[in-house]
């Protein structure tokens, strides 16, 4: 997962990495990553498995916020944009529409 996509925009050109999740890695005592999906502008998204349910094979996906914004105001407001999309998601009900469970920040 080295490899780096290069996108313009209005911010200029950035440099965005492909995902910094591992297979294996758990997340909040609960995601356990498998894989990823797929990488797009904002963020990557990965196949995991809920721990939580240790008797099923539950899978969910896991999307990472990949925010490159220098500047402190653009990076919070990426980071409100996420937090929008996440809650309105959950609100909805669409067999085309991913239903969301759950949000949280790691990191920085």
């Amino acid at each position: 997962m080295s490899d780096t996509k290069h996108i313009d925009g209005d911010q200029g050109a950035l440099s965005v990495p492909d995902g910094s999740l591992q297979p294996g890695q758990v997340l909040q005592n609960r995601y356990r990553i498998l894989g990823i999906i797929g990488i797009g502008g904002m963020g990557a998204v990965y196949q995991a498995r809920d721990l939580h349910f240790p008797k099923v094979q539950k899978l969910t996906a896991v999307k990472e916020m990949i925010n490159l914004a220098q500047d402190q105001q653009l990076r919070e407001q990426t980071i409100a944009n996420f937090e929008r999309e996440a809650e309105i998601l959950a609100t909805l009900n669409h067999p085309a529409v991913p239903q969301v469970y759950d949000y949280f920040s790691f990191g920085d």
